[in-house]
Protein backbone atom coordinates (compact mmCIF):
# COMPACT_ATOMS: atom_id res chain seq x y z
CA UNK A 1 0.00 0.00 0.00
CA UNK A 2 1.78 3.11 -1.47
CA UNK A 3 2.25 6.09 1.79
CA UNK A 4 -1.04 8.34 1.81
CA UNK A 5 0.20 11.94 0.22
CA UNK A 6 -0.18 15.03 3.17
CA UNK A 7 -2.86 17.24 2.09
CA UNK A 8 -1.38 21.17 1.78
CA UNK A 9 -3.43 22.00 5.07
CA UNK A 10 -1.95 18.77 6.79
CA UNK A 11 0.26 20.01 9.47
CA UNK A 12 2.12 16.33 9.77
CA UNK A 13 3.33 16.81 5.60
CA UNK A 14 6.51 18.03 4.84
CA UNK A 15 7.71 21.47 5.53
CA UNK A 16 8.06 22.00 1.98
CA UNK A 17 4.90 22.75 0.70
CA UNK A 18 4.29 25.38 -1.74
CA UNK A 19 2.97 28.63 0.25
CA UNK A 20 0.89 29.04 -2.42
CA UNK A 21 -1.28 25.66 -1.70
CA UNK A 22 -1.46 26.70 2.08
CA UNK A 23 -4.76 28.22 3.79
CA UNK A 24 -5.17 31.43 5.13
CA UNK A 25 -6.61 29.72 8.18
CA UNK A 26 -3.54 28.05 9.13
CA UNK A 27 -1.72 27.63 12.67
CA UNK A 28 1.41 29.47 10.75
CA UNK A 29 -0.74 31.99 8.75
CA UNK A 30 -2.84 33.31 11.08
CA UNK A 31 -0.06 33.93 13.89
CA UNK A 32 2.08 35.44 11.38
CA UNK A 33 -0.46 37.93 10.33
CA UNK A 34 -0.93 38.51 14.18
CA UNK A 35 2.76 39.25 14.32
CA UNK A 36 2.54 41.75 11.47
CA UNK A 37 -0.47 43.77 12.92
CA UNK A 38 0.77 43.64 16.42
CA UNK A 39 4.61 45.30 15.01
CA UNK A 40 2.49 47.62 13.25
CA UNK A 41 0.97 49.04 16.64
CA UNK A 42 4.35 49.14 18.18
CA UNK A 43 6.01 51.29 15.51
CA UNK A 44 2.81 53.41 15.24
CA UNK A 45 3.42 53.73 19.12
CA UNK A 46 7.04 54.73 19.26
CA UNK A 47 7.06 56.67 16.25
CA UNK A 48 4.46 58.68 18.85
CA UNK A 49 6.96 58.44 21.66
CA UNK A 50 10.13 59.64 19.55
CA UNK A 51 8.23 62.89 18.18
CA UNK A 52 6.93 63.55 21.80
CA UNK A 53 10.72 63.57 23.22
CA UNK A 54 11.46 65.40 20.19
CA UNK A 55 9.24 67.92 21.30
CA UNK A 56 10.36 68.26 24.70
CA UNK A 57 13.66 68.34 23.39
CA UNK A 58 13.73 71.48 21.34
CA UNK A 59 11.53 73.07 23.60
CA UNK A 60 14.13 72.80 26.49
CA UNK A 61 16.56 74.03 23.89
CA UNK A 62 14.37 76.73 22.75
CA UNK A 63 14.09 77.81 26.58
CA UNK A 64 18.14 77.62 27.08
CA UNK A 65 18.53 79.04 24.05
CA UNK A 66 16.41 81.96 25.22
CA UNK A 67 17.72 82.36 28.64
CA UNK A 68 21.60 82.82 27.55
CA UNK A 69 20.69 85.52 25.10
CA UNK A 70 18.65 87.30 28.20
CA UNK A 71 21.96 86.34 30.34
CA UNK A 72 24.33 88.16 27.77
CA UNK A 73 21.81 91.17 27.35
CA UNK A 74 22.21 91.89 31.26
CA UNK A 75 25.87 91.63 31.03
CA UNK A 76 25.64 94.48 27.86
CA UNK A 77 23.37 96.52 30.08
CA UNK A 78 25.91 96.10 33.20
CA UNK A 79 28.69 97.12 30.75
CA UNK A 80 26.39 100.03 29.34
CA UNK A 81 25.27 101.22 32.87
CA UNK A 82 28.23 101.03 34.75
CA UNK A 83 29.58 104.59 33.33
CA UNK A 84 27.22 105.73 34.97
CA UNK A 85 28.27 108.34 37.72
CA UNK A 86 27.35 107.39 41.39
CA UNK A 87 24.54 104.63 40.85
CA UNK A 88 26.10 102.92 37.94
CA UNK A 89 28.48 100.73 39.50
CA UNK A 90 25.68 99.13 41.95
CA UNK A 91 23.14 99.08 39.09
CA UNK A 92 25.77 97.13 37.18
CA UNK A 93 26.64 94.70 40.23
CA UNK A 94 22.64 93.93 40.32
CA UNK A 95 23.06 93.29 36.24
CA UNK A 96 26.12 91.04 36.74
CA UNK A 97 23.71 88.92 39.23
CA UNK A 98 20.55 89.01 37.18
CA UNK A 99 22.74 87.90 34.00
CA UNK A 100 24.21 85.21 36.49
CA UNK A 101 21.22 84.05 37.58
CA UNK A 102 20.20 83.83 33.64
CA UNK A 103 23.46 82.06 33.04
CA UNK A 104 22.96 79.38 35.65
CA UNK A 105 18.87 78.70 34.96
CA UNK A 106 19.88 78.45 31.06
CA UNK A 107 22.54 75.84 31.57
CA UNK A 108 20.16 73.63 33.51
CA UNK A 109 17.42 73.84 31.07
CA UNK A 110 20.87 72.93 28.33
CA UNK A 111 21.57 69.79 30.91
CA UNK A 112 17.75 69.29 30.48
CA UNK A 113 17.48 69.36 27.13
CA UNK A 114 21.09 66.86 26.69
CA UNK A 115 18.85 64.59 28.64
CA UNK A 116 16.06 64.87 26.20
CA UNK A 117 18.36 64.25 23.47
CA UNK A 118 19.25 61.07 24.77
CA UNK A 119 15.80 59.81 25.72
CA UNK A 120 15.39 60.43 22.02
CA UNK A 121 18.36 58.44 20.54
CA UNK A 122 17.23 55.30 23.19
CA UNK A 123 13.26 55.83 21.57
CA UNK A 124 14.28 55.64 17.72
CA UNK A 125 16.87 52.73 18.60
CA UNK A 126 13.19 50.97 20.03
CA UNK A 127 11.66 52.27 16.79
CA UNK A 128 14.21 50.62 14.62
CA UNK A 129 14.26 47.42 16.46
CA UNK A 130 9.96 47.54 15.92
CA UNK A 131 10.75 48.21 12.45
CA UNK A 132 13.04 44.97 12.25
CA UNK A 133 10.35 42.80 13.97
CA UNK A 134 7.99 44.09 11.39
CA UNK A 135 10.04 43.14 8.58
CA UNK A 136 10.64 39.74 10.15
CA UNK A 137 6.82 39.18 10.86
CA UNK A 138 6.21 40.45 7.35
CA UNK A 139 8.54 37.95 5.73
CA UNK A 140 7.24 35.40 7.89
CA UNK A 141 3.51 36.19 6.25
CA UNK A 142 5.05 35.65 2.81
CA UNK A 143 6.28 32.29 3.81
CA UNK A 144 3.59 31.12 5.88
CA UNK A 145 0.57 32.34 3.80
CA UNK A 146 -0.76 32.49 0.37
CA UNK A 147 -0.57 35.89 -1.39
CA UNK A 148 -4.24 36.06 -1.06
CA UNK A 149 -4.42 36.77 2.28
CA UNK A 150 -1.33 38.56 3.13
CA UNK A 151 -3.37 42.09 3.34
CA UNK A 152 -1.10 45.18 4.28
CA UNK A 153 2.31 44.37 4.69
CA UNK A 154 3.89 47.76 3.90
CA UNK A 155 5.56 49.14 6.59
CA UNK A 156 4.16 52.27 8.43
CA UNK A 157 5.62 55.69 8.48
CA UNK A 158 6.04 58.22 10.97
Amino acid sequence: MPDPVPSPIDPTGPPSIDPELRSCNSKECVEALAAVVAARGVITFKCGQVASARSWMNTLAAIAASLFAIAAAAVGAAAAVASIPVIGQALAVVLLWVALSFLATAILFAVLAGIAALRVLVLEGELNQARTSFANATARVTASCPPSCWGDTTMPAC
